[in-house]
């Protein structure tokens, strides 16, 4: 079961110079916790914005499945860049995001790609799931079988 982590512990805020940490406001919006920076994004816009990178993620999945891994790549390189903008790479969504680049490079034969990619994937799911989880194992799992074999 996945923990059910608060909002403030998901998402990032871009400040002018660096990532931060945000906390939820009263009125329900994300601030950024820099007093010099005030960036204020609405919980409706996060929810948007993670909803269409669920969707690429979907997209880029079904391109996999049907044997077009470099647009799958494409896509889930734009999804990223998007992620990366507002959720932490602790988030589940970077995890699958992560999980699934990694499985496009394999289909590819890139296998640096891959091995680079579940191990982002592998952060992800340490902190949702700790560091004795059974999931943390089958994605260590996946990572030492990519060194061993590719």
């Amino acid at each position: 079961m996945v923990p059910n982590y608060p909002i403030e512990h998901q998402y990032v805020c871009v400040c002018v110079c660096v990532f931060q940490q945000c906390s939820v406001d009263g009125a329900g919006w994300c601030v950024c916790v820099r007093s010099s920076c005030g960036h204020r994004v609405s919980r409706s816009e996060l929810d948007l914005r993670l909803q269409e990178v669920r969707v690429q993620l979907e997209q880029a999945v079904d391109l996999l499945e049907t044997d077009r891994p470099d647009q799958s790549v494409r896509l889930l390189q734009r999804a990223v860049s998007q992620a990366g903008v507002f959720l932490k790479e602790t988030h589940s969504l970077q995890g699958q995001l992560a999980d699934a680049m990694a499985r496009a490079y394999s289909t590819m034969g890139e296998w640096q790609g891959a091995a680079s990619q579940l191990e982002r994937s592998v952060v992800a799911i340490s902190s949702q799931y700790g560091e004795d989880s059974i999931e943390l194992g089958r994605q260590l799992f996946k990572l030492a079988q990519l060194h061993f074999n590719g």
